[in-house]
């Protein structure tokens, strides 16, 4: 193991770490921290995750870490969303492999060793409404409930959906999950997105609703 890599295992908590963290005792410079950086990659013991962050390869973490939870100290303040939220919610049956998130800034997308992560700004009253945190042994992260990851395509793929039909034969979502939803949920996407799609969708929403009950 590089000293850096150990230097690392020994004073973090956390398997994801900045290039400022490294122990400012050893009185380098930036070159030199680089260099360091460097070797330990090459060795494969470091990931570069983007400039200026790194991660342990996972044989020398004290504990795992969640690839969403990995996405959150890549580019926040963000949340997981889009069919990245729904597989992890179960409504829709294929496995994803890009983990995908909204944020506050424009698009941005980082592929790295632990995974291809992209970032799209989606205008909004508050970035967390309808948003949930996840607790786990592995991490903490931030995820859209089902029904903000369906705004949420709406807005990006700028699709004209209304109701439950398209829901059903595009993304292949099982009836039983929308007894789940509420017409307070959808009034909230209302008032929280600007976007006339997502409003409309969210309307379609609440009269199949209200249909059905």
């Amino acid at each position: 193991m590089q000293t850096l890599t150990e230097e690392i295992f020994q004073k973090t908590s956390s398997p994801v770490f900045t290039d400022k963290e490294i122990d400012p005792s050893w009185k380098i410079t930036d070159n030199a921290r680089y260099a360091l950086l460097k070797r330990a990659m090459r060795s494969h013991e470091v990931i570069r995750l983007r400039r200026g962050l790194y991660m342990l390869s996972q044989e020398y973490r004290k504990r795992d870490i969640h690839p969403f939870a990995v996405a959150q100290y890549i580019h926040g303040p963000s949340y997981i969303s889009f069919e990245t939220a729904l597989a992890f919610h179960a409504w829709i049956p294929e496995a994803v492999y890009s983990i995908d998130s909204v944020s506050m800034s424009a698009l941005k997308e980082y592929s790295n060793h632990a995974g291809k992560f992209s970032y799209t700004h989606i205008p909004q009253e508050d970035l967390y409404c309808a948003v949930e945190r996840i607790t786990q042994e592995n991490g903490t992260f931030f995820i859209a409930t089902p029904l903000k990851a369906l705004a949420d395509i709406i807005y990006r793929d700028k699709k004209e959906w209304q109701g439950f039909a398209p829901l059903r034969e595009s993304l292949r979502i099982d009836d039983h999950f929308f007894a789940t939803l509420t017409i307070e949920a959808c009034d909230e996407l209302i008032q929280n997105y600007r976007n006339v799609r997502v409003k409309s969708f969210m309307r379609s929403i609440k009269k199949e609703l209200k249909r059905c009950r």
